[in-house]
């Protein structure tokens, strides 16, 4: 999957004169503006030259062109992500920067005919460990928002919204939109509510990214993106488990009780406790609101069946035809 990372720029006011001795000197190199461990590599339009950096650090620079040590960088804006803008700062004549994590921190230096200049300090992308909650031996499922910054989304993971519109039990159906993209690398915005369904494990790594957000289409459910107070009015994701019971569904948040950041819920329908989650197109594991039930199965002669009969079977005092 290839990484995305954001680009944070600022215009220098400089005229260049050729892509060739081109340095990024700091305090992170001992301002060395000669050797080649601060030469950047060159390429047609830009120069690069990456570093490794600590996190929560401050660290000053100069970028030294044909000996020229260009220094006056201030004001220039800058953005990650959808976060705020901030700016580099300035200290005398040395621009200054601050890391959030530690990584590889790319400098890039453009030129252009026009005698204008710009440079750029590419952050490393970060990341985000989710956590899938067991739902029976083959699925595992989670609600999630981003919160901080879109995402991309890991393969082994599918992502599923829920129509706003619920059926005649007043239940909902989740519908797959990685089936409805299928071939496209599906991006999650920053403050986009969905649940996450895996039939290959219980904890994946999603990835910052600057790409715009997939289009999800109807969708009730919300995202988290910082912390939501419940005033008896939304509804929480929980996995049903135990005897006769393995469903996905949510339930009603007492009043004063916190939902967590990056996390996703729904507002509560007047008077209900809790709805169940249908799964369109899944004919296995979490299909129905009974899910992949452990409770006794029956054919129409009332003879114990399993998982793998085709049929009619009776679960629960209810028909089902298991295809």
């Amino acid at each position: 999957m290839r990484k995305i990372f954001t680009l944070l720029t600022l215009a220098i006011l400089w005229a260049t004169d050729g892509a060739a001795n081109i340095y990024v000197a700091g305090d992170f190199n001992d301002w060395d503006a000669a050797s080649g461990s601060s030469e950047m590599q060159y390429f047609s339009d830009h120069a690069e030259k990456k570093f490794y950096f600590e996190a929560g650090k401050t660290y000053k620079f100069k970028i030294v062109d044909n000996g020229n040590w260009l220094g006056d960088l201030n004001g220039g804006t800058m953005r990650r992500g959808a976060s705020s803008d901030w700016y580099f700062g300035k200290s005398g004549s040395d621009t200054f920067f601050d890391t959030d994590i530690a990584g590889e921190y790319t400098f890039t230096y453009y030129w252009n005919d026009g005698g204008e200049g710009s440079v750029s300090i590419i952050y490393p992308a970060r990341t985000q460990d989710i956590t899938l909650t067991t739902v029976n031996t083959s699925y595992y499922a989670a609600s999630y928002c981003p919160a901080d910054y879109n995402v991309t989304v890991p393969e082994g993971v599918t992502v599923w919204r829920i129509g706003s519109t619920p059926t005649a039990e007043g239940n909902y159906t989740a519908y797959n939109v990685s089936k409805e993209h299928t071939g496209e690398t599906i991006v999650l915005g920053n403050e986009t509510g969905v649940l996450l369904i895996s039939e290959e494990g219980d904890s994946f790594t999603f990835t910052e990214t600057s790409e715009t957000a997939t289009e999800l289409g109807d969708n009730n459910l919300k995202g988290a993106y910082e912390e939501v107070t419940s005033a008896g009015d939304y509804l929480a994701f929980f996995v049903a488990t135990g005897t006769q019971k393995n469903y996905v569904a949510f339930a009603k948040v007492a009043s004063g009780v916190t939902i967590p950041k990056g996390k996703a819920y729904m507002d509560a329908p007047t008077a209900s406790s809790e709805v169940r989650i249908m799964f369109d197109g899944m004919t296995t594991g979490i299909s129905s609101v009974e899910g992949a039930a452990h409770s006794t199965m029956h054919n129409l002669l009332g003879m114990p069946v399993n998982a793998g009969y085709r049929g009619i079977i009776i679960r629960d005092g209810k028909k089902f035809v298991n295809k």
